[in-house]
């Protein structure tokens, strides 16, 4: 028997809260008392092997990470139910059967060692042995004891059918080659009781929804017309090869004046040549998937050059510019490690210090994603806010913009192109990027994957200014790509080919940057994907698609037990709450604090917002079929009536905005629950000129100016809008 004292003695330390590791093997111990180890809160490892225990107790060790229990008399491993935040396991030397191993792995979800190997192998063999006993469990339950679970059941009769269903499935023989005996029993137990508590929850919910209840009417929120303070201007540093040529506006929930747009669908010609410089392949109308798809390239590094004249710089306003705006020298921007200086910046307010959403002031127009300033026929596509490296890190509001062959890294709070990264393939065009941060050299750094028309992921280092590595991903051109927010190298890609892949990037090694490329997962949803978001608080996966928007569950701690079909089709109803279009272009979603979920329909006229976990709630774990569910808006809010597609939105806590094929950006502050059609607050229109500069031109194509995207920054301060006519505005979002 081990005492306190012992424990202390053993440790080293003063008291039991400051031990992490304790070892008491080889003391001739038989037993545990609990009592002993009440005081171990911090306890993080420990070793008991070489005793002569028979079993683990529980003892209460909530911290418990590592267990050692080698060459003890132990000959059942149930007792790890009680530990299920064990990371690392070693019982080599017991009398236990290899199928004990694979309860081990069941019983501990999160653990990735045991007794020196990885987990994932017996991971895998039993989500395949899931998948082959899962539906032969839901038969038996549909067949012979679904009638006998009535509404209303009292808790004595739900037990007694839970008793009468696991006894029949322990005499039933389920055909699962992959399993052993004894862990086929195993799961068949845990299987069917997780089956019978979920058609128990199921009958529950029907049974208090099916109760009327009061609706209580609330008010659809106004729009605020109160005044609010101009935001000063940013300093303004320019890059060598940028031109100056206007100023800025304000807009405080009114439209400024602009030519009356047409709200007619834009067409794109179809392409019929490979290399046709400016035809982008995703606007408008037409499916993209039937354009041709284009032969690999190796992509490569693009630096500045101090004679290249390849991006103008725009004010958007009206108030004319004394002069002509004198361009700074500039070095080759290459694959150099010489850092720059560190600029000291203030912490923004938090949210509960800033006010509710007036409008929002032009800060800046660039036009720099091709080497011709006169260009306005390069598409810029997407935009994403680096992400902070460190908890305090106090860095810029640094925004990447994609679009033509080239990612620009901009300072949005001084309009600073800082870096600009530019394919050396000949095909590519990139449509969208993402952001992660891993550790590079020991430190936390920013890595963004960029991809689309080639086919092939980038992976850029900013820092260096280098792409470390490429590789081809879809066979089709790439709309989306998205890191989970638990595993930051794992990288979900989506394609007009019809799959989400999920990979793993791994670290890359300083200073050659070797890295492996793992395909982890494919997802196929049997149609074009065109956004994606991951819900860790719900375990979801969602995917907008041109034919609906689809769900898959997705724990990020056991990927192997993930569907490639999806799980749950939500059903997302129009302007009157009601009608659910058939197979609807969904081209907008956004998640919101890992559950509010923002989703836009094309030619629905409106954006709806949404709880994701009220939604998830109802879904039946164990059903094979693919099921539906109709959403419920928390709130919806009036858009364009425009019939083109794929303007993306995008969302904060209070704030939301969206374009439109006018230039016209739609800026809302997040209401109320329960709020209808909510107008925005703002309505950001395109001038019709920038009247101190006659070389760069914001002419509309056609009359229209597609906004494709928004991207507000995490603070909700900045907004960065991506157009077609190769310009990229940045607002200051005013309070």
């Amino acid at each position: 028997m081990i005492s306190t004292e012992d424990i202390l003695s053993l440790s080293s330390c003063k008291s039991l809260s400051d031990v992490k590791e304790l070892d008491l093997s080889n003391r001739g111990l038989k037993v545990l008392d609990p009592c002993c180890f009440k005081g171990l809160k911090n306890l993080e490892s420990l070793d008991v092997s070489r005793n002569s225990l028979r079993d683990i107790p529980s003892l209460g060790l909530p911290k418990l990470r590592c267990l050692n229990v080698e060459e003890n008399l132990i000959n059942d491993l149930a007792f790890l139910k009680d530990y299920s935040e064990l990371t690392e396991l070693m019982v080599a030397g017991n009398p236990i059967l290899s199928a004990d191993k694979n309860i081990a792995v069941s019983l501990l979800p999160k653990l990735t060692l045991l007794d020196g190997a990885d987990c994932q192998p017996l991971r895998k063999l039993e989500a395949l042995g899931d998948k082959k006993l899962l539906p032969q469990i839901s038969r038996v339950w549909e067949s012979t004891f679904k009638d006998n679970l009535l509404p209303g059941a009292s808790d004595e009769e739900v037990s007694n059918v839970k008793k009468d269903f696991l006894r029949h499935l322990r005499r039933t023989h389920f055909e699962c080659n992959e399993f052993s005996i004894k862990f086929k029993k195993f799961k068949v137990e845990v299987l069917g009781g997780e089956l019978f508590e979920e058609e128990v929850q199921r009958i529950r919910a029907k049974t208090s929804s099916s109760t009327p209840k009061k609706k209580n009417k609330i008010r659809p929120s106004e729009e605020s017309s109160s005044p609010s303070k101009c935001v000063t201007s940013p300093t303004r540093r320019h890059l060598s090869d940028y031109e100056l040529v206007s100023s800025r506006s304000v807009v405080h929930g009114f439209d400024v004046n602009v030519s009356s747009p047409r709200r007619e669908a834009r067409c794109l010609k179809k392409s019929t040549e490979v290399n046709a410089p400016n035809d982008s392949p995703r606007k408008r109308v037409a499916s993209p998937r039937k354009i041709l798809n284009l032969e690999d390239r190796r992509q490569g590094i693009s630096s500045l050059h101090k004679q290249e004249k390849n991006a103008s710089l725009l004010h958007g306003g009206t108030r004319e510019l004394n002069g002509s705006a004198k361009n700074g020298s500039s070095s080759d921007v290459r694959r150099s490690c010489t850092p720059r200086k560190k600029l000291k910046y203030e912490a923004a307010p938090s949210r509960e210090e800033k006010g509710s959403v007036k409008g929002a002031e032009a800060c800046i127009f660039l036009r720099g994603h091709s080497q011709d300033p006169a260009d306005s026929v390069t598409q810029v596509w997407q935009a994403a806010f680096q992400p902070k490296c460190e908890e305090n890190d106090l860095s810029p509001n640094i925004v990447a913009t994609c679009g033509g062959k080239i990612v620009n890294f901009i300072d949005a709070s001084t309009g600073t192109v800082l870096k600009r990264y530019r394919s050396a393939n000949l095909k590519e065009e990139f449509f969208c990027l993402a952001w992660t941060v891993l550790p590079i050299g020991g430190h936390p750094s920013a890595v963004l994957a960029v991809a689309g028309k080639a086919r092939e992921v980038s992976l850029v280092h900013p820092e260096q200014l280098v792409c470390y590595k490429s590789f081809q991903a879809h066979t089709k051109y790439i709309n989306c790509l998205h890191f989970c927010p638990s595993q930051p190298t794992w990288l979900l890609s989506g394609s007009i080919d019809d799959n989400i892949h999920l990979w793993d990037i791994g670290v890359p090694k300083a200073p050659g940057y070797q890295t492996k490329i793992v395909n982890l997962l494919t997802l196929k949803p049997k149609c074009e994907i065109l956004q994606l978001c991951v819900s860790t608080r719900n375990e979801m996966l969602l995917a907008a698609c041109h034919g609906g928007l689809f769900g898959w569950k997705f724990d990020q701690k056991s990927l192997v037990k993930v569907d490639r079909s999806p799980n749950v089709e939500f059903r997302l109803p129009g302007k009157d709450g009601t009608t659910v279009e058939k197979e609807p272009v969904v081209d907008g979603l956004v998640l919101v604090e890992d559950d509010m979920i923002v989703s836009k329909c094309s030619n629905s006229g409106m954006i709806g917002m949404w709880e994701l976990s009220t939604h998830v709630a109802p879904i039946r774990k164990f059903s094979q079929k693919l099921q539906k569910v109709k959403v419920e808006y928390r709130s919806t809010f009036l858009w364009s009536d425009t019939k083109v597609d794929y303007f993306y939105p995008s969302a904060t806590a209070d704030v939301m905005a969206c374009g439109d094929d006018t230039g016209t950006v739609w800026l809302y502050s997040i209401g109320k629950k329960g709020a209808t059609l909510v107008k925005p607050v703002a309505k950001l229109t395109w001038p019709d000129k920038l009247s101190c500069s006659d070389q760069v031109s914001v002419t509309k194509k056609d009359g229209k100016v597609n906004a494709n995207s928004v991207r507000l920054s995490p603070d909700g301060d900045y907004m960065v809008v991506c157009t077609d006519l190769n310009i990229v505005c940045i607002w200051r979002i005013a309070r």
